[in-house]
């Protein structure tokens, strides 16, 4: 995929800045060019192109001599159909995010013009009060419908608690879908991974490959983030069909941790690392939350002086850009987050033109990749199809 061109980002964060929060602005008057062109530090020729973007997508109105203003409610909604996409992070251009909210993020947007609409796009800064906000303000300001890859971390929305969240409680008339991330509480439809038949897979091929003492990183188990969870059930099944008990120290850990996180420091990893080291029987293989875990996984192994994979194979998930040439090769997984995206913009079009319904559950398969030192194939699995539970 091209980079995206410096004048859509900007167009993009006018709108979570400004446009999807107007309060900030006086009357309506988004700041001037020039303000702008100091703000992002691009020239005037980027910005008046970004602005063209919004008003080309019917979200601002220029006025001779005074600026771009936001168009009042009912001339967005009569002039083009608007979708809403919410997620904790925007990712920048940085590269210092993880990639999967973009790649959500380029399914939902390529899919939705398709069908015609315009994707309003902002970051709930990891705020489950500012992601209501911001479905709110999409709402008032026409949105058809919304999809929202929910907050998880670090404000994790506890299941013990889910029936006190805006979800459960509030905006039940209005069209939502989650992506990936999802409390069954919320009675929301939602599209996913079958994360559970793939814990079971990777499991299975750490044990195919020899492995005989297998650990998996947990989070706690009151987290949202529902995936690792269902990994974890997966872990199980695999070692009930093998007919291999758990050790009883393996449960729970790293205790220490918690929860999912983006990036895992240097002193958090040796600390993992160190009370994995003690674990009897002493692990082979270790199941890490994602590629970006995986990676500080086995610096903090070598660190140790433990060989990786002799002594221990670490495995990942979601087959990050920065975990393909990385050495030691490693396992991974390799889900489509483009296709998750488009699937939840069709499931979002259909409540539009047809009504909610009963919430629904799609569910996608995912694609094992065996990569590491010993062979410079890749060898896939995880054939079954797309599912569908009510």
């Amino acid at each position: 995929m091209a980079p995206e061109p410096r004048y859509i980002q900007i167009a993009r964060e006018i709108k979570e800045q400004w446009i999807a929060q107007p309060d900030r602005l006086t009357d309506g008057r988004l700041p001037t060019e020039r303000d702008l062109q100091a703000h992002f530090s691009v020239s005037r020729a980027t910005i008046s192109r970004a602005l063209s973007v919004l008003s080309a997508e019917n979200l601002i109105v220029s006025r001779q001599g005074s600026g771009a203003y936001l168009r009042e409610d009912t001339e967005i909604a009569g002039n083009t159909k608007l979708i809403g996409f919410i997620a904790p992070y925007i990712p920048q251009p940085d590269g210092r995010h993880q990639p999967i909210i973009q790649r959500i993020y380029y399914g939902v947007e390529k899919r939705a013009r398709e069908l015609g609409y315009q994707v309003l796009s902002a970051s709930a800064n990891f705020s489950v009060d500012h992601e209501e906000a911001l479905v709110t303000q999409y709402l008032r300001l026409g949105a058809e419908g919304i999809v929202i890859y929910p907050v998880y971390f670090p404000q994790p929305r506890l299941a013990s608690r889910a029936n006190e969240d805006y979800l459960a409680r509030r905006l039940h008339k209005a069209r939502i879908v989650l992506v990936d991330v999802g409390s069954e509480d919320w009675q929301r439809s939602m599209v996913c991974f079958d994360n559970c038949r793939l814990g079971l897979e990777v499991t299975q091929a750490l044990m195919d490959h020899g492995a005989r003492n297998i650990l998996f990183m947990h989070t706690y188990d009151d987290h949202i983030h529902n995936s690792v969870h269902e990994r974890a059930n997966g872990w199980h099944l695999a070692h009930e069909r093998a007919c291999r008990a758990i050790p009883n120290s393996y449960g729970n850990w790293p205790v220490d941790v918690c929860g999912y996180v983006h990036e895992i420091s240097d002193d958090a990893a040796d600390s993992i690392v160190a009370s994995m080291l003690q674990l009897h029987p002493r692990p082979d293989a270790v199941i890490a939350w994602d590629d970006a875990a995986a990676i500080a996984m086995i610096r903090a192994l070598q660190r140790k002086g433990v060989s990786v994979p002799h002594d221990v194979r670490v495995c990942g998930f979601d087959n990050h850009p920065e975990g393909r040439y990385f050495q030691p090769a490693f396992p991974t997984t390799d889900p489509d987050f483009s296709a998750l995206g488009e699937s939840a913009i069709d499931l979002l079009h259909k409540q539009i033109n047809q009504g909610m319904g009963t919430p629904r559950t799609y569910i996608h398969s995912v694609p094992v990749i065996w990569r590491s030192p010993e062979t410079a194939e890749f060898s896939y699995s995880g054939s079954i199809q797309d599912s569908i539970a009510g």
